[in-house]
């Protein structure tokens, strides 16, 4: 299996925690609240009285009676400015909006260093390999790559009963601004039931084993953690296929290389005065197999 940038694979960057090990070991993935997103802009759009021409994006929410004169003060065009009192009517709006959005994020690059230090613990962490199209069949909702923009999207609201309709000129949580480009993100957005109360909403969801296909890890990944990994992994099929990878930074080329780890490659992570590679393999593969027959 040979890995590729923005080809079949989809790549997610992150320490090697207990939320890495609940996505490995139960096959789930979060979706959290855009709020909770490390951009400040995270599904973000300017509120304007004016009409979008062409919109690229309708978002229907169901709007409770303690926010209707907020919009109505919106829509009256009063304080288009940066006024205070508009931006805390257009925040309590799009929080309404934004606590029924779920986002999990990806890329279609596994070798950019500034990925690898910002997402994956300064290279000390993992980065998840999934099969895009087993992937994006079960997942559900909206999945794409990322579009990256010079402004923030513009949206109208429109008013019907207790439906608002936001127009905008680009889907504005799957748009951001361009200094975000170096990620080359590929999202799945799911819109979450507004009618139903927070605490009720259920944000996991679970993928298929075989979209998950293998693991790389960080030029720092501890030693101490890889037997973990490789326990993790094979706990609940210990036959299943499965590839391991180790990042190397490459000076010259001002990004990572990528070397498999096979039985046969004994040290490629683990030094000779070290547990060999190819034991831990094919011993934690042995004990889970026993296991399994007992």
């Amino acid at each position: 299996m040979n890995l590729k940038n923005n080809s079949k694979w989809l790549f997610k960057y992150m320490p090697f925690n207990f939320n890495a090990v609940k996505i490995i070991a139960n096959n789930e993935l979060w979706f959290g609240k855009p709020d909770t997103q490390n951009d400040p802009n995270e599904s973000e759009f300017i509120l304007k009285n004016s009409e979008i021409v062409n919109p690229k994006n309708d978002f229907k929410i169901v709007i409770q009676e303690e926010l209707d004169a907020e919009i109505e003060y919106l829509q009256s065009g009063s304080d288009t400015n940066l006024h205070i009192s508009r931006i805390e009517s257009e925040k309590k709006l799009k929080k309404v909006i934004r606590d029924y959005l779920g986002i999990c994020s990806m890329s279609t690059i596994y070798n950019d260093i500034l990925m690898w230090a910002h997402y994956s613990d300064n290279n000390k962490g993992i980065c998840l390999v999934f099969d895009k199209e087993i992937l994006t069949k079960n997942i559900g909702g909206d999945a794409s790559k990322v579009t990256y923009s010079k402004n923030i999207s513009n949206a109208n609201l429109i008013k019907r009963g207790n439906i608002g309709q936001i127009l905008s000129d680009k889907i504005f949580y799957m748009d951001k601004l361009i200094n975000w480009e170096y990620e080359s993100e590929f999202r799945f957005v799911k819109r979450f039931n507004d009618r139903i109360p927070q605490n009720e909403i259920d944000r996991l969801k679970s993928f298929p084993e075989n979209a998950l296909v293998g693991v790389i890890l960080g030029g720092d990944f501890p030693e101490e953690d890889f037997k973990t990994l490789i326990n993790l992994v094979y706990s609940r099929n210990n036959e299943r296929d499965f590839y391991f990878w180790k990042c190397i930074k490459n000076l010259h080329k001002q990004s990572m290389d990528m070397t498999k780890i096979t039985d046969e490659d004994v040290n490629i992570y683990l030094s000779q005065d070290k547990y060999l590679l190819k034991h831990i393999l094919k011993d934690t593969k042995s004990e889970l197999r026993n296991l399994n027959r007992t």
